[in-house]
């Protein structure tokens, strides 16, 4: 059919401005909804660099959830989006200055280590109670070592009583046969 490139061309450049618009959206809305990373660069390894990351899409998702179906409609995105515009630009002028988005990621950042702060606690408190497994308020040396044989045994995956390469790499291999299963 003649014309019919032509056609498909102008498709395909509509859809491409069409990605282009989601992408900045997207980009924009991370900015505004995501700390300063701080850390140096063993800190962004370790495991609690990786389970803040976790936190802080749970926290996120949980804001923009206003009816709380555990789904972030793109009605409900938008209006958290609006919302952190609204919070930076201060003076009310419809524009974000460089000092209006410093500040907002500022308080942003203070906010969100509030919660780590607050998560971290109740963290502690329920590893505190699960160790402390009379309820007596104290942690005995006994319970203590429970505790340590309980964790020896869940690393210990061969149950051949040392910890050895072999029993991560048996880690790995079942990781690995798990997402095979998956797909």
């Amino acid at each position: 059919m003649p014309g019919e490139g032509l056609v498909i061309k102008k498709f395909l450049e509509n859809e491409m401005r069409k990605l282009s618009i989601i992408t900045l959206t997207s980009i924009a809305a991370f900015c505004l909804t995501s700390p300063v990373y701080a850390g140096d660069k063993q800190d962004k390894k370790n495991w609690e660099g990786k389970h803040h990351k976790m936190q802080k899409m749970n926290h996120m998702h949980e804001m923009a959830d206003t009816n709380k179906d555990g789904k972030v409609s793109k009605e409900e995105f938008k209006a958290m989006h609006d919302m952190h515009f609204s919070e930076a630009d201060t003076n009310g002028d419809g524009k974000m200055s460089m000092e209006e988005f410093t500040a907002h990621q500022k308080m942003m950042m203070e906010k969100r280590e509030r919660a780590r702060q607050e998560s971290r606690k109740k963290r502690m408190e329920k590893s505190y109670s699960k160790m402390d497994a009379n309820g007596d308020g104290v942690i005995s040396k006994q319970e203590f070592d429970a505790m340590g044989d309980k964790k020896f045994s869940r690393m210990d995956r061969n149950d051949d009583g040392v910890l050895n390469e072999g029993d991560r790499k048996r880690k790995n291999k079942k990781k690995n046969k798990d997402s095979k299963d998956d797909k």
